[in-house]
């Protein structure tokens, strides 16, 4: 097996493989874009200090995982894994009824937030708030972290 650092990388194309490349971007040196985590490779791809090849091929391993944008009117969210148990625990029937054999779960819960949110964009710019949604309460705070973000706390 070859492995190539992606400062090696001249240029990349749309499609380019990610198998087999080695990441040199500070916070990620060492590790394999595909074994990268969502969050790292979403870093990488709007970092200002990435270069053009490194942006490229972390956008094609979220392509090449189907990754979900977590963002919605110029707002991002993050998905807390408390939510998608909760999701998973209580709704689960719905899920199955409306599973088109695609989207796993945390889709399906991407999408509904994404909804949700669009249609109470008066919410958006309270700490914390609850928007009910198709029979869905949808708990969200501000995040600690990150300006102009959410967390999906829980499901009820």
């Amino acid at each position: 097996m070859n492995i190539i650092l992606d400062h090696q990388i001249q240029k990349t194309d749309e499609d380019c493989s990610t198998h087999n490349v080695m990441c040199t971007f500070s916070t990620c040196k060492g590790k394999r874009y595909t074994r990268l985590r969502g969050r790292e490779l979403k870093l990488i791809k709007f970092h200002s200090k990435s270069s053009e090849v490194q942006k490229s091929l972390a956008s094609a391993e979220l392509e090449r995982r189907n990754y979900i944008d977590s963002q919605v009117l110029g707002i991002s969210f993050d998905i807390t894994l408390h939510a998608i148990d909760r999701l998973s625990t209580i709704y689960l029937h719905r899920f199955i009824n409306e599973f088109d054999g695609e989207r796993g779960i945390s889709s399906w819960c991407n999408s509904l937030v994404k909804e949700a949110l669009t249609q109470h964009q008066d919410l958006l710019g309270l700490n914390e708030f609850i928007i009910r949604h198709e029979g869905i309460n949808f708990t969200f705070r501000a995040s600690d972290y990150a300006d102009n973000s959410l967390v999906l706390t829980t499901i009820n």
